[in-house]
């Protein structure tokens, strides 16, 4: 990683800040069971086993590595959490009581249930990940279940704490679209204190239908409006975006010059309306603005300890740098630290082990 000059010092001093800070992020939420095939390493390996088992039965074993928290408002809402930054945490956490499975979460996150947590069973390789889920429970979410759970005055107030906004899994939240229209028409009008930025995450948009993806688009430029919007992509969901607004796919990031991806990133914003784009590829990172544009590469981790939930803590060192008003540097170095911390160690950072970790690969 290039060092930055006086990055340690900024997020030292920053750091304690953060407790200050309030963070709303929702809505879904799954427990996940984490696994590993026996004698299966990579996907492609998966594929000619189904392959040449066409048409007949099969038998796979596995390893479960752990049962955990899923979902990315959890993870991302944990990791943030586990930085100090105190959190409201709606979503499908449990019905009556939350589940144990988020026990362990930080007791800086507030949690708040609307339901029970989908199921995800998380199939681990060495370059990847393959989510088998049960999503009715997450399906069914609507503003109207959000209202009938807390009522909008208690909806209003949490909005009116929080100095940052996470949407986040819009591709299997598919009430999302419905709660952002309602809380853009029947809870923004009503903030006096609105929140200074909103991270959108939309995760994998190829679940989706096109038009629903262009519909999700146009809803997050109108927040553009009321705060600062950033849209957090990794390479296929932003692959996903340009091929809807350009009917082009501009082919692997980590084959395509900076000025490339720069333009790339402007089209975006121009598009959709927003004030900034951030994607991550395997190796390089981008950070788009009408007026600037950084890239930097990723602190690639070669033996990962846990995989499921590196973009959610990806995400969470965003939000962190956005609320201590990072430049764009700064924001891509803290993003990139808090995921790959996370993919090697198999948990979120703390600010000690943070800062330990970066100045190990500094």
């Amino acid at each position: 990683m290039k060092q930055k000059v006086g990055f340690e010092r900024w997020l030292t001093e920053g750091l304690p800040k953060l407790r200050d800070r309030r963070v709303f992020l929702g809505f879904d939420g799954f427990v996940d069971r984490v696994t590993r095939l026996h004698d299966i390493g990579d996907m492609a390996e998966l594929g000619r086993y189904l392959l040449q088992r066409q048409g007949m039965s099969g038998v796979l074993t596995y390893q479960e590595l752990e049962c955990k928290m899923g979902g990315n408002m959890p993870i991302a809402a944990n990791a943030l959490g586990r930085l100090g930054i105190p959190c409201d945490c709606v979503g499908t956490l449990g019905e009556p009581e939350v589940d144990g499975a988020f026990a362990g979460m930080s007791a800086n996150c507030a949690l708040h249930t609307v339901g029970n947590p989908g199921r995800c069973l998380a199939l681990e390789f060495e370059s990847g990940k393959l989510m088998l889920s049960d999503n009715a429970p997450v399906e069914a979410l609507r503003f109207e279940t959000l209202a009938a759970r807390f009522g909008v005055e208690r909806l209003i107030q949490m909005f009116e704490q929080a100095d940052l906004v996470c949407f986040l899994n819009w591709s299997e939240t598919p009430g999302l679209t419905d709660i952002e229209s309602r809380c853009l028409r029947d809870i923004w009008p009503r903030l006096l204190n609105k929140p200074h930025t909103i991270l959108f995450d939309l995760a994998d948009v190829t679940a989706r239908k096109p038009e629903d993806l262009r519909e999700e688009l146009m809803l997050i430029g109108a927040f553009s409006k009321h705060a600062r919007t950033v849209l957090s992509l990794n390479e296929n969901e932003a692959r996903a975006v340009l091929r809807l607004l350009t009917e082009q796919d501009p082919g692997a990031f980590d084959t395509l010059a900076d000025e490339t991806v720069r333009l790339h990133g402007e089209r975006i914003l121009q598009r959709v309306g927003i004030h900034t784009v951030v994607m991550r590829g395997n190796r390089r990172v981008f950070a788009a603005e009408s007026n600037r544009f950084f890239a930097t590469q990723t602190l690639f981790v070669e033996k990962p300890a846990l995989l499921t939930g590196a973009g959610d803590n990806f995400d969470a060192g965003i939000a962190t740098a956005l609320l201590l008003g990072a430049d764009f540097e700064q924001m891509l170095t803290l993003g990139t630290l808090a995921s790959s911390h996370y993919i090697e160690m198999g948990e979120s950072a703390c600010p000690e082990s943070l800062l330990r970790y970066y100045n190990a690969n500094r």
